[in-house]
């Protein structure tokens, strides 16, 4: 793992970190759940358990857990989510690829690939 925040999460784009709309996780044993700097439980709908992008990371990588990006409808972003499971079959996997490269987007890998 890298060694800075910086490291970490540069490949993030510009326009998710400049928003306070980031959580942590910690990403044990399955549980995804977003949380406040604190550790308590955020909510998807109530801002005031989000924090900064440069928060989220330095508490994260302090504590070895994961940032995530909270959407809202207010956002001008769009979420598109690829599920791939043990035997999907290929056809499905090419029609990812062919998603992500007409997209013109930021893709990332979900931290269980």
């Amino acid at each position: 793992m890298p060694d800075s925040t910086a490291e970490r999460w540069a490949h993030i784009p510009s326009e998710l970190r400049e928003r306070p709309q980031w959580c942590i996780s910690p990403g044990l044993d399955g549980d995804k759940a977003p949380r406040s700097l604190d550790g308590r439980l955020a909510s998807s709908t109530n801002p005031s358990t989000w924090s900064s992008f440069d928060a989220a990371c330095a508490t994260a990588a302090e504590r070895g857990w994961h940032v995530g990006f909270m959407l809202h409808e207010t956002d001008p972003f769009a979420c598109i989510d690829l599920d791939v499971k043990d035997g999907t079959p290929d056809a499905y996997l090419q029609r990812h690829q062919r998603i992500i490269a007409e997209s013109d987007s930021y893709t990332e890998l979900s931290r269980f690939g």
